[in-house]
């Protein structure tokens, strides 16, 4: 996940990870299942609004549920709660250590909030 926003703003949250889900080769029925619990865990709007429409926090979230959306093994994010609320910012340090706990999956983060960084099994300056 860049820390850049590469999203398309013509595509509605719904058009946009089935555009990522596809590419990652996932069928349709499995896209719309992680699609109704990343809209949930990252509380984000209705799937049928507008990428261009949305907040700032809101695009980034987007963009990190693009990321998750595949399950993928290795998941390299930058800065990936910039703007996000602090009980947000939670969830989503615990929906990481959770993920990662099982040593099946790596994540590798950029941060600049200390307090994040106190979670990782190992920080690099």
């Amino acid at each position: 996940m860049p820390q850049e926003i590469a999203l398309y703003g013509e595509f509605t949250i719904k058009e946009t990870m089935m555009y990522f889900g596809w590419i990652f080769g996932m069928e349709t029925r499995e896209i719309n299942e992680r699609l109704r619990f990343l809209l949930d865990f990252l509380d984000l709007p209705s799937e049928n609004r507008m990428v261009k429409n949305l907040s700032g926090g809101q695009q980034r979230r987007v963009s990190f549920a693009v990321a998750l959306m595949h399950d993928p093994e290795l998941l390299i994010l930058d800065e990936p709660t910039v703007g996000v609320d602090p009980l947000l910012r939670q969830s989503i340090w615990t929906h990481l250590v959770r993920i990662t706990s099982s040593g099946d999956k790596t994540v590798i983060i950029t941060t600049h909030y200390i307090e994040e960084a106190r979670q990782a099994h190992c920080v690099s300056i």
